[in-house]
């Protein structure tokens, strides 16, 4: 049976257990793959929280030692929200003068491989030229955009006769990963210590 985590946080958890090393008597991994082969254990509550917090520390001491790769990372959203705010705003109003439908959909069904996706990292007549046209092409426009704390990258995909996307890049980021592996970690802990409840 498969991890009910990703390939990156799985190396976190490795990094975890060889560093907490037999501080418990129980590995990381195994707490969060079969976590009711443990719910028996006299204390494993207060053993649970104690492993959290550890974990957490972890996480959080890694993300420290990584303060260039963290401002780096900062000023690539920062481009990338506001070439979002200006596409968006040009994709909705020029929606709007040809009476194309667009919408934020709860959920929709694609098939992704018939789709071209095209990724952008700057704004110019080009890019407007080529948002324009798809625009002008589509039946209907879906925004897809994603949020990232309290910021939006931008992601839009122009149903029509051939389906694109266009999306804002973000460049890779091992911070981006660590924050998500950060978040996994701490709702299955989480998970965890309301079923021990």
């Amino acid at each position: 049976m498969a991890n009910p985590w990703s390939d990156y946080t799985d190396e976190i958890i490795s990094e975890v257990d060889d560093e907490l090393g037999t501080k418990y008597k129980m590995s990381v991994r195994r707490l969060l793959a079969e976590p009711t082969k443990f719910m028996k254990i006299d204390g494993i509550g207060v053993t649970v929280r104690n492993m959290h917090e550890d974990v957490t520390n972890y996480v959080d001491d890694m993300l420290e030692d990584m303060a260039d790769e963290q401002k780096k990372f900062e000023n690539d959203v920062a481009k990338a929200v506001g070439i979002t705010q200006q596409l968006s705003q040009n994709i909705m109003m020029q929606a709007k003068q040809n009476k194309i439908p667009f919408i934020t959909p709860a959920a929709m069904e694609r098939n992704e491989a018939a789709e071209e996706i095209i990724y952008i990292d700057n704004v110019d007549s080009n890019v407007l030229a080529l948002a324009e046209s798809f625009v002008k092409n589509a039946n209907l426009i879906a925004d897809f955009s994603y949020n990232y704390k309290d910021d939006k990258i931008g992601s839009w995909l122009f149903d029509g006769e051939k389906n694109y996307m266009l999306r804002v890049y973000l460049p890779p980021s091992q911070i981006l990963y660590l924050e998500t592996s950060k978040e996994e970690l701490e709702n299955l802990f989480k998970n965890i210590e309301e079923t021990i409840r």
